[in-house]
């Protein structure tokens, strides 16, 4: 009787684990399937242009895309510092190369599409980042400073959306992804960015708008809106909390630990996450979405919608 209970027992602790053999396989197969499709993100060998390339959110995406194996054409004002970020990546196995351009001017932005249908084909995917506007309270800022901001965060995209529809419009299909910030949907309250805080939702307008006038012909348009990126002391946050704190005679790691605590995940967000949510939009999984902000900012932004 002991030899027939201990059979019973052997059989069913090999039926167990057969069971978690044919269990550990199938997760095996699942994350296998889930691995292949989140690397193809169907952007490969498209021409992406991204704007700001030189460092910080511009560099990520473009070190992003390069991963996901587009032929990146890195845009910046300053060739030197562009060229010594871009070789990095070459490095690393990206096609990519630099193009030097003033968001500014209208006919700089002509020449580089120019340059770019030229050299490399039509544009397929665009990102438009400038590193935002001059950071001020209401008393400080000029009206130079608001006329700037505008020209960079709507005039400029404007001129290039213009370069590179037509080309997306003929092939049937293109994204265009601007990196913004979370105050497109909430002000800031916590640093003085009242430039920030109207150019932003200016920006949106316009992009909101293109979107409805693309659809049809399979273009997308979206914003990225990033909280607090804390991307190293190169990065504006940083530089912003170190201008905020001389001026207020406090320290430096003081006020950014207090401004760090206001995110609910209690860290500023990395410059890679920023690029890994462009890729996606700038992906074939992002198709339908279109004409939207997706707020990056670890929960601080506090309305509904």
């Amino acid at each position: 009787m002991q030899a027939l209970g201990g059979d019973r027992a052997q059989r069913r602790a090999l039926r167990a684990n057969q069971v978690d053999r044919s269990t550990q396989l199938f997760y095996q197969i699942v994350i296998k399937k889930v691995k292949e499709k989140a690397v193809d993100l169907g952007i490969k060998d498209k021409v992406a242009v991204v704007f700001g390339a030189s460092r910080g959110l511009g560099l990520a995406v473009a070190e992003r895309l390069g991963l996901e194996g587009c032929r990146v054409i890195a845009v910046a004002r300053s060739a030197e510092k562009l060229e010594q970020s871009v070789e990095r990546l070459r490095a690393a196995g990206a096609d990519i190369r630099a193009m030097s351009c003033d968001i500014t001017s209208k006919a700089s932005i002509a020449s580089l599409f120019a340059n770019i249908r030229e050299t490399a084909g039509s544009p397929e995917i665009v990102v438009y980042n400038n590193g935002g506007p001059a950071d001020s309270s209401f008393d400080e800022a000029t009206d130079e400073e608001f006329l700037d901001g505008y020209m960079g965060q709507v005039m400029g995209f404007t001129w290039v959306a213009r370069e590179a529809a037509p080309d997306m419009k003929r092939q049937g299909w293109g994204r265009f992804v601007t990196l913004g910030s979370r105050a497109g949907k909430e002000p800031h309250r916590e640093m003085p960015l009242i430039i920030h805080n109207v150019l932003r939702p200016a920006a949106l307008g316009l992009s909101k708008s293109l979107s409805i006038e693309f659809a049809p012909f399979g273009i997308t348009v979206n914003t990225i809106g990033s909280g607090l990126i804390d991307g190293g002391e190169d990065n504006s946050f940083r530089k912003t909390v170190r201008g905020q704190a001389q001026a207020q005679g406090l320290s430096f790691d003081d006020l950014l630990a207090s401004r760090l605590a206001t995110v609910p995940m209690g860290r500023g967000g990395r410059p890679d996450e920023v690029g890994s949510l462009c890729a996606y939009l700038c992906s074939d999984n992002a198709a339908f979405m279109t004409g939207q902000l997706l707020i990056l900012d670890g929960g601080k932004v506090r309305t509904l919608y």
